[in-house]
């Protein structure tokens, strides 16, 4: 029996479905995020593509460039008459909660607690550089954070956040007034035009990611976080550095960090 037994498990182990099967695990476990992150992109997609094609045109993944050569990957951008639409895409499930200028956010699941970068703060980003490449007045832009419909919000403050479900009711019912006179195409062609459409660009974002982490802000006084400027201050422990566009940026440096 014990030899019927390992002559089927051999036979088995040889079968290339079953390693198929292990390296797709395997695979999924080490990319799970990106996995999920993108499956909240499509998501998001899906539902962006029931706008009326003749008021509202969309682009996905788009990544810029700011001044200073720090990338911008763009989950959803939005073009129309009524505004452009700047769409950060979440695709988190159990309770969210915070604030709209809190650094971070909480996620719970169960008992389990997880802190993340506050998504408003980082549109803002995504709006700025949009705003630097377009020559458009920030006040044309609408910033969005979409989050899974699986999601249970608790945010406090100002802020579009919402669940997929809610987001063309949003998009068509809360902003009906003409505010953009450019043409939409030449806006789409400019933003085409400066895009990275490059292979390894999502690699060079996450570099661009740490790199700016690692960075000492006091050199180009700009804010890692959201583009804006960094200016001296004093406080209860020492001169730092404080974003211009505080309180909805919070980010600080200590100027006596070596």
């Amino acid at each position: 029996m014990e030899k019927v037994v390992w002559q089927l498990t051999f036979e088995f182990l040889k079968n290339p479905f079953f390693w198929g099967v292990i390296i797709i695990g395997i695979l999924c476990g080490i990319f799970y995020k990106k996995i999920i992150g993108k499956l909240g992109e499509i998501s998001v997609s899906h539902e962006l593509n029931k706008l009326p094609s003749n008021k509202y045109s969309i682009m996905n993944n788009v990544m810029l460039y700011d001044e200073n050569g720090k990338s911008h990957q763009i989950d959803h951008i939005v073009f129309s008459k009524f505004g452009i639409f700047v769409i950060e895409t979440k695709n988190f499930e159990g309770l969210i909660k915070g604030n709209t200028y809190d650094k971070q956010w909480v996620q719970f699941l169960g008992k389990t607690k997880n802190n993340f970068y506050n998504p408003i703060h980082q549109n803002y980003g995504h709006i700025k550089v949009l705003e630097e490449k377009l020559n458009i007045k920030e006040n044309k832009f609408i910033s969005i954070v979409c989050f899974s419909d699986k999601a249970k919000l608790s945010i406090t403050g100002n802020g579009n956040v919402i669940n997929i479900r809610n987001l063309v009711s949003k998009i068509t019912n809360e902003y009906t007034e003409t505010i953009i006179q450019e043409d939409i195409n030449d806006l789409i062609k400019e933003v085409k035009t400066l895009q990275d459409k490059s292979l390894n660009r999502n690699f060079n974002h996450v570099n661009n990611i740490k790199k700016t982490l690692n960075e000492n802000p006091s050199e180009d006084k700009i804010c890692p976080k959201c583009g804006g400027k960094l200016v001296e201050r004093k406080g209860k422990y020492g001169d730092f550095l404080g974003c211009s566009n505080y309180p909805r940026c919070k980010y600080t440096w200590n100027l006596n960090k070596k």
